[in-house]
């Protein structure tokens, strides 16, 4: 198992074999302070408060969202602030007008994250910033998406959830991908409130 790291004066990133850091548990939050010591030949890792015996000592992973976190490590986090959902654009939904400006803007999905905040996302699953696509239009292809996505429909639809626990073994399995459909109907009911 690798862990990636920076180096410590900064210049460049180096991929480092680090056992017994790579075994640390994850928690959302700042990334330790791990830095190389070249005059000792040893990677360090600075606690950032006082331990008491018995407490565990959690690291950052970085800022995943679930769908990440479950990829690369197996597991998901609940309430994750780093998570989203996608949805394409609604391009038959809009008027025309709102698809010529989201398609000119290059959006081909939307992007809910928590709190309901939308953001238009173009080819590669590259973020754009607010001044890159009208607000007007973006704010009409959230609530048009919200309102007309089978993606959203399908996270709405808790019988696939009893369907996915009666078909995927092992349970465990089945109760993570359930965990994590719970997550992105949660991300869609914050912006359904704030969008419709």
């Amino acid at each position: 198992v690798a862990g990636a790291a920076m180096s410590s004066n900064g210049d460049k990133a180096m991929l480092a074999v680090l056992p017994m850091i790579d075994q640390m548990n994850h928690a959302s939050g700042m990334p330790p302070d791990l830095n190389f010591e070249p005059t000792a030949g040893r990677w360090e890792l600075r606690a950032d408060r006082d331990y008491s015996a018995g407490d565990e000592v959690v690291i950052s992973y970085g800022a995943k969202d679930n769908n990440d976190l479950l990829v690369q490590h197996g597991f998901i986090e609940a309430k994750n602030r780093e998570d989203a959902v996608f949805l394409p654009a609604p391009w038959e939904a809009l008027p025309a007008e709102v698809s010529r400006q989201l398609s000119d803007s290059g959006v081909e999905e939307l992007r809910f994250s928590r709190g309901g905040v939308v953001a238009g996302v173009a080819a590669g699953r590259r973020l754009l910033s607010e001044g890159e696509v009208p607000e007007s239009a973006l704010r009409e292809a959230a609530k048009v998406a919200l309102r007309t996505s089978a993606v959203a429909d399908g996270f709405a639809d808790e019988s696939t959830d009893e369907r996915i626990r009666a078909e995927v073994r092992p349970l465990a399995r089945a109760e993570l991908i359930v965990h994590w459909r719970r997550e992105q109907r949660g991300l869609l009911q914050e912006a359904k409130k704030l969008w419709t």
